[in-house]
């Protein structure tokens, strides 16, 4: 650019000189490579623009020795400027070394002002922090002498500083053998953890502590020992007095008589007694079984109950005591005890269940001796007679329920008074007699006397007085049972009156007979007037209207013959009528021949016979199940089948598909009965008007809808009444009806 610039004063005066001075600052700034590159540029813009035909690079031999030239002379202030530039860099990284040399000696001068002040604090602190620890220190010599103390172990010994450092440190040591093995193991590089000794104090008593220490080494030798002494004397006197307290703990519940164990927050068996040993038949495996030693546990009904079920698996799941919960446990014998397990969790102090005791109280002889006393005293409450306890000086205990109907005074009125309030007047020297006879032991039988009921009546009575007996054989009280002998002793004092109360009794019966006799003729005459007297008009009402209908049938119009069937159906249903009063009025006078009959093939009898008149092309579902034969008339139970089974036919009428059940049920209320029933899907009836089933001419549906006297049911009751059975229904409108009749078993 200058040599540009100065082109038109200079012209092609100016040499490629002009570019030596950019070549030297380019070495000096760049290096040797900006510097070459600058040479290039520097020759080939002169070139170009200033020598020669400028704007073109022609080249000649004269150029040639001109280039050489230039090209020497810039090597060479190439190769000056580079040396003098690395050389400046030299003296300058120099420069900056000695600085930065300096400037670390600086810090490290400060850095080691402050170490040592920080050694000489810390040194002071750690003099402050021994000396002032509360925890007790100590420093003793390879020699063992005590080198350095603090207060803290000079005031749990009692001794001064003069007394205790300079000396030997066994004389401070109760046992010699330990302080022996302190410094041996000490010697030898081990480090001491929680070591336990004891040391003596000035004023003779020992302390129980423990040791931490070790040894600093120089060299291999040792400087000395650095020894932290804690003092854990109350703790040994609490983890002593909690050692005779477990010892104490495991022979109290060695020594109970009842079944103890206990178990560790996981349910595992950690300790157990020998009452539970015998309990369990078995010796069960300490950290091993878990919840329970027994062999297998049931629940009372006899299902299986899973360990992880039992009482003490829910204690421990739950933290929480169980009561009433009962068991049964199995030996490996096989045999089976009623267990009352008392669970109780162990809670730490944060209330964290960290294990569980549990008492085991075999119940299995109180359970049968309950059971014998639930029915010693079902036997006394349902006694007929009356059972009375008392004690040796004659208060009643016990009063029951026989004695309030005997005596008149309820059981709140008679416990806790004198029984000498039943004895009358002239008898009460009766009862220190029989409580000095009680006292020694010796019962009276059947002893008879007077006693005198609430109301001032008099009773008479058989006596019979018991001893009561304690469990160490002493004699507590007396049981007394009283038996009404009233009757006994009317009849024995008056054996005539009886005879004449049967004389008239047996007149009274002869007339009754007489009467009944009558009675029956006059029935059995009723029953021949209505056979015939009013069979004979009925008879006379259907020839005439068969006689109208044969001759004059052709000329009567639609509404007379209509009339004249509703006469017809009426005279029809008269004679049914008839025929089922008398039916049901020779029920009563016939006999039975009572025997025993087969009540399945009877019903399946009857069954086929009404299935092909009632069926008319009907769908009906029968089922007849295995009734048990009974004790009865055969005639009368037929008739019992079909009025029922009539009835099932009838009111199923409108079914798309009737059905009928025949089955047998036990008698609840006479083991020696058995109860039988019809069952259909009929119409059924209103529940409400039940009662009037099994009356004379008592209808619950509409004639229209369903044929029928009104007399069946009552047939049926009379029947099985004269059985000495029992007969009732159960239905609902529209859902059907089942009939029930109760007779006797057939006799083996």
């Amino acid at each position: 650019m200058l040599r540009w610039l100065l082109d038109p004063a200079l012209g092609d005066n100016l040499p490629l000189s002009t570019t030596f001075g950019f070549v030297a600052l380019a070495v000096w700034y760049g290096g040797w490579g900006p510097a070459l590159l600058t040479t290039i540029l520097g020759y080939l813009s002169i070139k170009w623009m200033f020598i020669g035909s400028r704007f073109t690079f022609g080249f000649d031999a004269n150029d040639l020795w001109g280039l050489l030239a230039y090209l020497s002379s810039t090597l060479v202030i190439i190769g000056v400027g580079e040396g003098m530039r690395r050389a400046h860099r030299r003296a300058g990284a120099m420069a900056l070394l000695a600085l930065e040399k300096q400037r670390t000696l600086e810090a490290e001068a400060q850095e080691r002002s402050k170490v040592e002040e920080a050694l000489r604090r810390n040194e002071g602190e750690l003099s402050e922090f021994f000396e002032n620890a509360s925890l007790a220190i100590h420093w003793v010599g390879p020699d063992g002498i005590i080198l350095r103390v603090n207060q803290a172990e000079l005031t749990l010994l009692g001794y001064s500083r003069e007394e205790y450092v300079g000396h030997h440190i066994a004389e401070f040591h109760a046992d010699p053998p330990v302080i022996q093995d302190i410094l041996t193991r000490l010697t030898c590089g081990e480090t001491l953890r929680d070591y336990s000794a004891r040391l003596r104090c000035k004023d003779g008593s020992i302390r129980d502590v423990l040791i931490n220490s070790n040894v600093l080494f120089e060299d291999g030798k040792v400087v000395h020992t650095r020894c932290f002494t804690r003092d854990v004397t109350e703790l040994a006197r609490q983890q002593e007095a909690l050692r005779r307290s477990e010892v104490r703990y495991r022979e109290l519940i060695e020594a109970l008589p009842a079944a103890v164990y206990t178990c560790d927050e996981r349910g595992r068996i950690t300790l157990y007694n020998q009452a539970a040993v015998a309990l369990w038949g078995r010796e069960p495996e300490i950290g091993k079984d878990f919840w329970c030693g027994s062999w297998k546990i049931y629940r009372p009904d006899g299902t299986e109950l899973p360990a992880d079920e039992c009482p003490m698996a829910v204690t421990l799941r739950e933290g929480r005591a169980v009561r009433g919960e009962a068991i049964v446990i199995e030996r490996p014998d096989g045999t089976r005890r009623h267990v009352l397990p008392h669970p109780e969790p162990i809670l730490d102090d944060s209330g964290a269940v960290i294990g569980a005791v549990n008492m085991l109280i075999d119940s299995t002889d109180r359970k049968e001796a309950d059971r014998a006393m639930a029915h010693l005293a079902a036997i006394v409450t349902s006694s007929d007679d009356a059972i009375i306890s008392k004690n040796l000086q004659g208060i009643v205990t016990s009063w029951n329920r026989a004695a309030e109907r005997l005596f008149g005074y309820r059981a709140d009125e008679m416990i806790g008074q004198p029984i000498s309030r039943l004895i009358p007047p002239d008898r009460q020297d009766e009862e220190p007699r029989i409580l000095q006879q009680i006292a020694q032991g010796k019962p009276i039988e059947h002893y008879e006397t007077i006693r005198r009921r609430k109301d001032g009546t008099e009773v008479n009575v058989s006596l019979t007085v018991s001893p009561v007996i304690d469990a160490h054989g002493k004699v507590v009280g007396a049981s007394k049972i009283a038996r009404d002998i009233t009757q006994q002793k009317r009849a024995e004092e008056a054996p005539r009156d009886r005879d004449r109360a049967l004389t008239i009794a047996n007149d009274e019966l002869t007339q009754q007979k007489a009467g009944l006799t009558e009675a029956n003729k006059e029935l059995q005459s009723f029953s021949y007037s209505v056979s015939h007297d009013l069979r004979a008009p009925l008879r006379t009402i259907g020839a005439f209207i068969r006689i109208v209908e044969e001759d004059h049938g052709s000329h009567l119009n639609a509404d007379a013959q209509r009339c004249l069937g509703i006469i017809r159906k009426a005279a029809a249903q008269a004679g049914e009528l008839i025929d089922d009063l008398l039916e049901f009025s020779r029920l009563g006078r016939i006999g039975m021949d009572l025997r025993s009959v087969k009540m399945a093939d009877l019903a399946r009898e009857i069954t086929e016979e009404d299935l092909q008149l009632m069926q008319e092309g009907r769908t009906i579902d029968l089922t007849i199940g295995d009734l048990p034969p009974c004790h009865g008339d055969w005639g009368l139970l037929k008739l019992v089948w079909t009025n029922l089974l009539t009835n099932a036919f009838k009111f199923t009428r409108h079914r798309p598909v009737a059905q009928i059940e025949i089955g047998w049920l036990p008698d609840d209320r006479q083991d020696d009965a058995v109860v039988y029933y019809v069952k259909d899907n009929g119409v059924g009836f209103d529940m409400q008007y039940v009662h009037k089933l099994f009356g004379v001419f008592q209808r619950l549906h509409l004639k229209e809808e369903f044929d029928g006297t009104g007399v069946g049911l009552a047939i049926v009751q009379r029947i099985v009444h004269r059985h000495g059975g029992r007969v009732w229904a159960e239905g609902k409108i529209d859902g059907g009806a089942t009939f029930f009749f109760s007779l006797r078993k057939a006799l083996r």
